[in-house]
């Protein structure tokens, strides 16, 4: 099959410029690297939905309410109960110097719990030590109407007493109030104490836990806890350090398996082709397209999401198929004896037509999630759609000017097809 005008054009820009492209191509890579380095993923299930989704809506006014409501613990745990507290006290002062942190509970006020034991009764008791109120307070009325003769029932009734019963020893005896809660956090005789901490930004916010961690972290190290006592341990706990090791964890899936896809891919494409060279004929311009992707990806959004966070691979399994297909094509042009420029041209002239269609209904494909509210499916779609895009010109424009540049410098010989089975005796 011939090619057309404008396939050869497109044969000569190459063939003229090999070098260029590449270097362009390598320059995209790079500055697509570091915008992709920067990309975070945001755990949050709050990032999946709009702005204006009533449950969105009413979580962020209840923050803006109520603030952050979840605690951080920091434990310190030593043979010596003393010690314990000694270095509880130092880490709490250090804690209440932070700025992202809103108040912090070591030692608690024994004379406080003393003075307001009924804020910390059971409901059942509060509500019969107000029947019991308000039938003493009946009882001194009618004894005080009884005394000008007002109230016949109370005469009747001889009730002349002051029987209130709300002596405060009997009061603390009856309801347990007598029972303070311990001046400290604190387990097994001491040798665990606990301090907790209420930061300002709740625990979801991973970019926040992860620095709050960090700093708390270098405070404790900074106030040496073996200078304490020698065995002292102290841990970072609770919802904080859980999302946190959380979201490291995912991001260790991530790339632990966008790896092993990339790995698989360069097997599979060397087997192919029964050669190395094809390797990054197919990788690099396909790896381009992905972190140019991503690097825009940070550009409009600054992190992903729980489900864009897999675009990578996903674009790496679907964008294989550009290079791979006009690869093949390139190769058996070059194998039929044809110089670069005609190989190219015939190349883009039938397998890269072909594979524009399916590139872009592909991308459209993806496009097409845009106008979903879920926003999980809505930047999935614009990252991917864009990776495909991008992927399918790299193959057609850098894969043929980078096997260019390879053969000036390292001759390809083209393997020859595989011969035929012969055909079976009739």
């Amino acid at each position: 099959m011939s090619a057309t005008p404008r396939a050869h054009r497109l044969a000569a820009l190459i063939e003229r410029r090999p070098g260029a492209i590449v270097l362009v191509a390598a320059l995209l890579g790079v500055l697509g690297f570091f915008g992709a380095r920067n990309l975070g993923i945001d755990q949050e299930l709050r990032a999946l939905l709009p702005d204006d989704a009533p449950s969105v809506v009413r979580l962020d006014a209840l923050r803006e309410r109520l603030g952050n409501q979840s605690d951080l613990y920091v434990s310190i745990r030593s043979p010596s109960r003393a010690q314990n507290l000694a270095f509880g006290a130092a880490i709490a002062g250090a804690l209440e110097q932070r700025d992202d942190v809103r108040y912090v509970l070591f030692r608690r006020d024994p004379a406080f719990f003393r003075d307001n034991l009924l804020l910390y009764a059971d409901l059942a008791d509060l509500l019969d030590l107000r029947r019991r109120v308000i039938d003493t307070i009946q009882a001194r009325v009618r004894r005080e109407l009884s005394m000008f003769g007002d109230d016949p029932e109370a005469d009747a009734s001889g009730d002349a007493s002051d029987d209130l019963d709300l002596d405060e020893t009997q009061l603390r005896a009856r309801y347990g109030l007598d029972r303070e809660p311990p001046e400290y956090f604190e387990h097994d005789e001491g040798r665990l104490v606990v301090v907790r901490a209420r930061p300002t930004a709740g625990n979801t916010d991973i970019r926040f836990a992860r620095a709050l961690s960090r700093g708390i972290r270098q405070a404790i190290d900074g106030l040496e806890p073996a200078r304490f006592h020698p065995a002292m341990q102290v841990t970072i706990e609770g919802s904080y350090a859980e999302h946190t090791a959380q979201a490291s964890s995912l991001e260790r899936d991530i790339i632990s398996g966008s790896l092993f896809a990339f790995g698989l891919l360069l097997v599979v494409v060397a087997l192919y082709f029964r050669g190395l060279r094809s390797v990054p004929l197919v990788l690099v311009p396909l790896m381009v397209a992905v972190l140019a992707a991503l690097a825009v990806a940070w550009l409009i959004y600054g992190e992903l999401n729980l489900v864009s966070a897999f675009i990578f691979a996903v674009t790496l399994g679907l964008g294989i198929d550009f290079g791979t297909h006009i690869l093949a094509r390139y190769r058996d042009e070059r194998r039929r004896g044809l110089p670069h420029k005609e190989a190219i041209a015939v190349t883009v002239a039938t397998t890269g037509v072909s594979t524009a269609g399916g590139a872009l209904s592909t991308a459209l494909a993806f496009v097409l999630l845009v106008v979903a509210e879920f926003r999980g499916f809505s930047e999935f779609g614009v990252i991917g759609g864009l990776g495909i895009v991008v992927a399918y010109l790299a193959a057609l424009i850098v894969l043929p000017a980078l096997a260019m540049v390879l053969e000036r410098a390292l001759p390809w010989r083209v393997p020859a097809p595989l011969a035929a089975p012969p055909p079976e005796p009739a």
